[in-house]
């Protein structure tokens, strides 16, 4: 979770978007499909964007970082 005028968020995006290109799915960049499946699932949700969301989890500052661990079934 991040907020465009965050300037922590701005320092942090950008050591996230790196790991995300070096951990997430590896797509074909002509038509999409996935080349190689990564470690793990990236998003980004923009703060003010989603602020009922934002609301719902408890978000008070931000960067925020969110972790799901997948469940077997």
């Amino acid at each position: 979770f991040y907020a465009k005028w965050c300037k922590s968020c701005q320092k942090f995006g950008v050591k996230f978007r790196h790991l995300a290109l070096e951990e997430a799915d590896k797509l074909d960049p002509v038509d999409g499909k996935m080349i190689e499946k990564g470690r793990v699932r990236f998003a980004e949700v923009e703060f003010t964007a989603n602020a009922k969301l934002c609301r719902a989890m408890k978000i008070k500052r931000l960067p925020y970082v969110h972790f799901y661990k997948a469940c077997a079934g």
